[in-house]
């Protein structure tokens, strides 16, 4: 297979460090309670997958953890890390200094405080302090949404002081999901793609080429498709509901709509989409129409931004139920519009941390000025 440009420097830049030219590529994901690191070679293939909750997330647990006696088999090549907010500040993936530090600290959203991770980045930096650190955003590529799309029938002044706005969520997914999806069909220039992600918080975007024109996720995953324990989208006079007359603070409020509701909620368990899917009893069959129609509706308004659909794509951890729930979906919409029957089913199968290493070779300069920064070393 051809290797693009920026693969060929990120191998020419770790020959000439006279390094094995066989990649290794560390992965970090954060989520709500670790941090789990992935090894990869250049072709995304996992050889090792780590997970450290924060409490025991040191220098000293990830020499434990990432290198071998020698200090040599796990050794990283280049790292990358992904983060869930900051695409209003970085459009594309950044390679980690002392600018980028800065920018980081300063980015608080929605209870994520990205400098919350510079003290994770900067341990994992003292292990590996000579490899160069890639930052990528989940919110990056839905920043150039139609503004009719991103902004909500809040006063505009209010709106930009508060940043009130649709960010989406699962950008990494939908933007290689879609190139996947691109490849697939022979690159055709402005082809109609909806993007379905099939996580605990499903999201639905519809993009034209290269651009998204509309995301089910707003401006935080809590609206759009019920999740496995978010609600969705719903009335937000129901929150003054549940303070005034239900006597509920906003942490219970919390608690309740992003940890008690959606899928779970209605099945008046904890449940996972999978079992949803397949579920036979009453509360998961009523669960699981409850989710079909939000996703109908919400594939609607996809194709409605698009004026038509070509492909749809399916990823996400549970990217291997694409196919039934496509096929539900196409027997749902047939009988009054044939769009999605007529429309090209597609699976992306790489996990997060693979695309995180596509990512690498991806962005535009970071590999290209660690490159050049060893050349100016010799």
């Amino acid at each position: 297979m051809k290797k693009s440009p920026l693969q060929e420097t990120l191998i020419n830049y770790c020959a000439h460090k006279k390094e094995n030219k066989k990649m290794i590529i560390h992965v970090l994901i954060p989520s709500i309670n670790e941090i789990s690191i992935s090894i990869l070679n250049e072709n995304g293939e996992k050889h090792y997958k780590k997970k450290l909750p924060y409490n025991s997330f040191s220098r000293e647990s990830l020499r434990k953890k990432l290198l071998d006696k020698d200090g040599s088999e796990k050794y990283p090549n280049v790292a990358v890390m992904r983060l869930p907010y900051g695409g209003n500040v970085f459009s594309k993936p950044v390679l980690w200094s002392e600018k980028t530090k800065q920018q980081l600290q300063e980015i608080s959203y929605d209870g994520f405080v990205a400098a919350y991770f510079v003290e994770y980045i900067e341990e994992y930096l003292a292990v590996f302090p000579d490899r160069p650190l890639i930052l990528a955003f989940e919110t990056s590529f839905f920043i150039n949404l139609p503004a009719r799309e991103a902004f909500y029938g809040v006063d505009s002044t209010l709106s930009e002081k508060m940043r009130i706005r649709k960010y989406g969520f699962h950008g990494l997914y939908h933007e290689y999901a879609c190139f996947f999806a691109r490849r697939q069909i022979g690159n055709k220039r402005n082809v109609r793609i909806l993007s379905i992600c099939l996580e605990p918080k499903t999201e639905i975007a519809a993009v034209i080429g290269n651009r998204p024109v509309m995301v089910s996720g707003g401006m935080t995953p809590l609206e759009g498709v019920p999740g496995e324990i978010t609600c969705g989208k719903m009335d937000p006079a129901i929150v003054f509901e549940m303070i005034t007359e239900h006597k509920l603070s906003i942490e219970e409020i919390n608690e309740l709509l992003c940890r008690k509701s959606g899928l779970s909620g209605i099945a008046e368990k904890h449940v996972t989409l999978p079992e949803v899917l397949e579920g036979k009893t009453p509360e998961l069959k009523f669960a699981c129409d409850v989710f079909f129609y939000h996703l109908l509706q919400t594939c609607g308004a996809g194709i409605a931004a698009m004026n038509g659909v070509d492909a749809i794509v399916f990823s996400g951890r549970y990217v291997n139920y694409g196919t039934k729930v496509g096929e539900r979906l196409a027997n749902m919409i047939k009988p009054s519009v044939k769009k999605i029957d007529s429309a090209k089913q597609l699976l992306c199968k790489e996990e997060l941390d693979v695309i995180l290493s596509q990512k690498i070779f991806i962005s535009d300069i970071a590999l290209e000025k660690c490159y050049a920064d060893a050349r100016s070393d010799r």
